[in-house]
């Protein structure tokens, strides 16, 4: 658990002195789980929550993740690298993030990496 923690320190640090990248305030937005009320027959999600990651970069996949994973459309796909720390909330593939120009993405899933120092999201334009 140190180990972890110190890596997850130094991937803080490292974003926090980078200037060679664009990094950008994303905005997080956990959607939740979708909720229905036979009473009344709507549907919602209650546990929505807005979360600024300070620190963010959007890059595009490479080829070879492109190859491996049939998943990922290059023209619409991107994907978001943030440090865990300080940031503690769970990724859902039903969750939604938006860029600072306004664009949003459709969370399709989270990449780990070990030692969950590091977010790699997989993200598909709206």
């Amino acid at each position: 658990m140190a180990l972890e923690n110190l890596i997850a320190s130094l991937v803080k640090d490292a974003f926090d002195i980078l200037d060679d990248l664009p990094v950008l305030n994303a905005t997080y937005v956990t959607e939740g789980d979708t909720a229905y009320d036979p009473a009344t027959g709507t549907v919602s999600r209650p546990d929505t929550a807005n979360i600024v990651i300070a620190k963010s970069v959007f890059a595009q996949f490479t080829q070879r993740e492109m190859e491996r994973d049939p998943q990922i459309d290059g023209s619409v796909d991107q994907k978001m690298i943030f440090p865990r720390l300080p940031y503690n909330f769970v990724v859902n593939d039903n969750d939604i993030v938006i860029h600072p120009d306004g664009t949003k993405w459709d969370v399709k899933k989270a990449v780990s990496v070990p030692g969950d120092s590091v977010a790699i999201l997989h993200l598909r334009k709206r």
